[in-house]
């Protein structure tokens, strides 16, 4: 199974109770457990009618919501580069506050995946889109732990000579989608997973871990 994460979606998302002016469930860790708290899912408050109906209804508010989107990306792009060019500057690159517990839930979950793959003996992958570093070195962390193949397209992303997301946000465009597809490809086929393993001609694929080249009947032969 490879499991893809995505940094909003499946760190701070995990914690939240709203997404999208809907209520929706959200995980939190509990002692040693990992529990599912807000559910039943609670009825839309008045607000988030509203704004769902300026949002999605007339015709001027989806126009409005992403110009003032586009404006803000684009500042906090603006004020980035500014940051990265001023070598002067004593301040650190703008970036989020990272709670803990985002980084503790999701490491809880990304477990329970592991452990559910280990008893029905199957190959776990996890590959990790582009992320700030503490992020990806919980992953890393997590997948030395549990032994399963990680995968990061953080180098891959910040080496491309070609632009790989919008313009006005920050979704990869088609290139951006073709050079993701491509390494995880690559990176399964070093696996073993199809074609010639790479593992043997070329060692291993960008970001691979070292692991056995075994092939995959072998590794994901049924429990006795």
């Amino acid at each position: 199974m490879v499991l893809l994460l995505v940094e909003h979606n499946d760190f701070a998302d995990n914690i939240a109770d709203e997404r999208h002016w809907y209520y929706k469930p959200k995980f939190a860790i509990e002692g040693d457990s990992l529990v599912l708290r807000n559910v039943p899912v609670p009825t839309s408050t008045l607000r988030q009618r509203c704004v769902r109906f300026v949002r999605g209804s007339l015709y001027i508010g989806p126009r409005l919501y992403t110009a003032l989107d586009w404006f803000l990306y684009v500042i906090g792009q603006r004020k980035a580069m500014i940051t990265r060019l001023d070598t002067s500057s004593t301040l650190p690159p703008p970036s989020p506050p990272v709670q803990q517990e985002m980084l503790d839930v999701t490491g809880c979950l990304i477990r329970a995946v592991s452990d559910l793959c280990k008893h029905d003996s199957c190959l776990l992958v996890v590959t990790g889109l582009p992320m700030p570093p503490d992020k990806t070195s919980l992953l890393q962390q997590i997948a030395v732990e549990e032994g399963f193949p990680f995968f990061s397209l953080d180098a891959s992303f910040a080496h491309a000579t070609d632009s790989l997301l919008f313009e006005h946000d920050e979704h990869w465009n088609a290139l951006g989608h073709r050079r993701a597809a491509q390494d995880v490809d690559d990176f399964l086929r070093s696996l073993g997973f199809w074609g010639k393993s790479l593992l043997v001609s070329n060692g291993p694929a960008r970001g691979a871990p070292e692991i056995a080249t075994e092939p995959r009947q072998t590794i994901l032969e049924p429990a006795r």
